[in-house]
């Protein structure tokens, strides 16, 4: 995958024009400034949760969407890219 940098002046030029780039420019400092979401406030908030392992929660949201058999139906077993 190539990586480049966002034309910042196009944007900010065509950004008089197209709406949803305006909006874009207004967030450009969060593709500058290195930052980390934290959970601490809703951790001490709400308290220990319980952590859905991803397995399951892919199959429910897939399921959800209609586009996989539930796993007792197919016996089909969730397992990442690399085949682990």
């Amino acid at each position: 995958m190539r990586r480049a940098a966002l034309p910042w002046g196009l944007i900010r030029a065509c950004a008089w024009f197209v709406p949803s780039w305006r909006e874009i420019v207004d967030l450009a400092y969060l593709f500058a400034v290195p930052h980390a979401l934290s959970d601490e406030s809703l951790r001490r908030a709400l308290g220990a949760l319980e952590i859905t392992p991803i397995d399951t929660a892919m199959m429910a949201t897939l399921n959800a969407l209609g586009f996989a058999a539930a796993p007792a139906e197919s016996g089909a077993k969730l397992t990442t890219l690399d085949g682990v």
